[in-house]
């Protein structure tokens, strides 16, 4: 795959192969006129069943060869102006049956490559005794997925299933198969319009849970009520110093006091404080947390009641906060076991 590529009009100029011969080492695939200024033009070779060594074109570079039943792929690279461009020579070690080159032009997308997808947020939460949910915000991802191991360089990885980031960027990537009481080392895998692929930094370890019914060793922290918009990092520095199994955040992340009935607004004022306290932002990356809202964030005011801020206020929660099974569509709350 090559990123750049104009998806409605993708050729710049005919595909052309050679006939498919008998030939001792060497195919070509004929000239040809690329249509577009800055086409980028690729080709390849196909050959029966056989152990062969290819050498592309001169002057090409290789992607690949592989397969019994040979398969290799190159690119010239950019041709800046339209017009001619020569035939492709390809080589191979022994004798063919048969075989066959092609080439051909690649049209630039006219908007250029779409940029690397980024990461802004990651919140780990609803730990398993295989795996765990990491709710991530991106940016210029079309697919997200997690990749883990027991090693923070990610050796050995265990990769979870895509998720598609929603309209606001947030999408929840989960991942299972892994073992239980371990520690796990993520990061997330990123994938833009383009299919180019971006990773971001390994966070942890995530300890998975124990499996449910066994004795265990844990330590848990616990905190609440974080002023809104405060930059005191103190507090969610010293408790991920502690290397806790799990977070349980009691309420009150912050005291917006909303009483709007958009889902985006009560959203941003979680994100705002993701934005302005690090060690927050730390902690809810690096250990898994169960946050249940207070008053001050579940919309209203200290001590207001339900009313209709309530219901985008659980729905901005669903959308950021990574959590288990709910068993009630109208409440977050849930149980699980540790040990």
């Amino acid at each position: 795959r090559f990123r750049g590529v104009d998806p409605a009009s993708p050729l710049a100029g005919d595909y052309v192969q050679g006939n498919w011969s008998t030939v001792a080492s060497d195919f070509y695939a004929p000239a040809f006129s690329t249509t577009a200024d800055g086409a980028f033009v690729v080709g390849g070779l196909t050959l029966p069943s056989g152990s062969r060594t290819v050498t592309v074109p001169s002057g090409w570079t290789s992607i690949f060869t592989a397969g019994e039943r040979i398969g290799a792929l190159a690119y010239e690279g950019e041709q800046a102006t339209a017009g001619p461009a020569g035939s492709a020579q390809w080589f191979i070690s022994g004798t063919a049956l048969r075989g066959d080159a092609w080439q051909m032009a690649l049209r630039p997308d006219a908007g250029g490559a779409a940029p690397d997808a980024t990461l802004t947020y990651a919140w780990v939460g609803a730990p398993a005794s295989g795996g765990f949910t990491v709710s991530c915000k991106t940016s210029g991802a079309d697919s997200v997925r997690l990749v883990a191991s027991t090693s923070s360089g990610l050796t050995s990885p265990v990769y979870g299933s895509p998720a598609t980031p929603d309209s606001d960027g947030w999408a929840k990537a989960s991942i299972t198969g892994l073992s239980a009481g371990t520690d796990y080392y993520y990061a997330v895998e990123m994938t833009n319009p383009d299919d180019a692929v971006t990773t971001s930094t390994a966070r942890g370890p995530v300890k998975t849970l124990p499996t449910a019914g066994s004795p265990a060793s844990f330590s848990f922290t616990f905190g609440s009520c974080l002023d809104s918009g405060s930059t005191n990092s103190n507090a969610g520095n010293r408790m991920l110093a502690r290397d806790p199994d799990l977070f349980f955040h009691l309420g009150d992340f912050h005291y917006a006091d909303s009483t709007s009935t958009n889902q985006a607004t009560h959203r941003e004022h979680i994100e705002n404080q993701l934005v302005a306290n690090a060690g927050m932002a730390s902690l809810l990356a690096n250990v898994p947390t169960r946050y249940t809202v207070s008053d001050h964030d579940s919309g209203g005011g200290n001590g207001a009641l339900p009313g209709a801020y309530t219901a985008p206020n659980l729905a901005a929660y669903k959308q950021v906060v990574p959590h288990g099974t709910l068993p009630d569509a109208a409440a977050i709350y849930e149980a699980f076991v540790y040990g």
